[in-house]
């Protein structure tokens, strides 16, 4: 056991951590029935907590047995739940960028397509792989019981196609048929009636720059 300063963070259970460059964050958790929405970083080199507000993103949605992982740009969460102590449990689906700066936290949602939406969870476990990209969830539950599904997330450069166990990537989309790249298209607003080239290069632009999500799925039976 260390001994540590400043604002330590109260007594709890199923908070998540990640390390980012010298620090350490640490956000959610259930604390005496209540669910805490403020942002913690310990500093390695001065054994001291601090304590962030919560950006307006993360304002009254502390939760707890959401995923924390540490990413080439900040750390990502995904997922969660709140008001399990009440029996009126909600689940969280979100998956967000946090950017920890001095002083503050930034926070960006990360656009992924309707399939995302129906995975909401909590308790499940997550894991990233650098060299790829990649995001990995495997289980958890929600208000249908345990998951046994498994999920790959790319947080750039691909988009979540209508069947979510094919995965269409960035550099893939010049194979595309012509009326598939003009339905992408249409989903970024992009005018359809484009030569395949420019709307392949316009996809491109926009998938990267909303950061849109590769979404791959197993059935989970109850």
């Amino acid at each position: 056991i260390i001994s540590c300063r400043g604002d330590i963070p109260s007594p709890r259970k199923y908070y998540d951590v990640a390390i980012w460059k010298d620090e350490l964050i640490l956000f959610g958790g259930e604390t005496d029935e209540t669910y805490d929405d403020k942002i913690y970083k310990f500093n390695f080199d001065k054994m001291n907590w601090t304590t962030i507000d919560p950006p307006r993103e993360l304002k009254s949605k502390g939760r707890e047995g959401h995923a924390m992982l540490s990413m080439d740009r900040g750390i990502i969460l995904f997922g969660g739940s709140q008001g399990a102590f009440e029996k009126k449990e909600k689940f969280y689906s979100d998956l967000l960028y946090l950017s920890p700066s001095d002083s503050s936290i930034s926070v960006e949602k990360i656009s992924h397509g309707y399939q995302l939406k129906r995975t909401k969870r909590r308790g499940h476990h997550a894991a990233y792989d650098r060299e790829s990209n990649r995001l990995y969830v495997f289980g958890g539950y929600n208000q249908k019981g345990l998951l046994k599904d498994f999920l790959v997330l790319a947080p750039k450069e691909t988009i979540t196609p209508r069947n979510p166990r094919v995965s269409i990537d960035v550099s893939s989309l010049h194979k595309l048929k012509r009326h598939k790249l003009q339905t992408l298209a249409k989903k970024f607003k992009i005018l359809a009636n484009q030569k395949n080239e420019v709307l392949v290069e316009k996809l491109k632009e926009a998938m990267t720059q909303t950061q849109t999500c590769l979404l791959y799925t197993s059935p989970s039976p109850r």
